[in-house]
């Protein structure tokens, strides 16, 4: 399954029980529900133990990063590079070989079964 970015509230619920699943064997790819660009793939996918969908590497090109003060002190936000939607926050207490924790809002992934035709990418 590919996960693509989504702003629509509406898969909420569905999106994160299908992170769930993709951590328990399914093929899945992911990314932005709002444009269905691809940002990760569910084998980069991990239990981070957050509560969050949590992958240590995105796909190549599907997210861009900028610096977020929202909470006082400096993190990493990073948002699809696409449509620029927020996707979640990068740490670096994540898993190697990256050490990195992509940890990303669920109601922001559009899940597709790996092998199905992709949705068209919107502008």
């Amino acid at each position: 399954m590919l996960f693509l970015a989504s702003r629509n509230p509406d898969f909420g619920i569905w999106c994160a029980d299908r992170v769930g699943i993709a951590g328990n064997g399914l093929a899945i790819e992911l990314g932005a529900a709002a444009c269905n660009q691809p940002l990760f793939d569910s084998s980069k996918k991990y239990e981070s133990g957050t509560g969050w969908p949590s992958f240590w590497e995105p796909l190549p090109g599907g997210i861009a990063t900028k610096t977020d003060f929202k909470l006082i002190y400096p993190r990493t936000e990073y948002h699809c590079s696409h449509c620029g939607g927020h996707q979640g926050h990068v740490f670096t207490d994540g898993p190697q070989p990256t050490g990195k924790r992509y940890c990303n809002n669920g109601v922001a992934l559009l899940f597709v079964v790996r092998g199905e035709k992709l949705p068209a990418l919107r502008t």
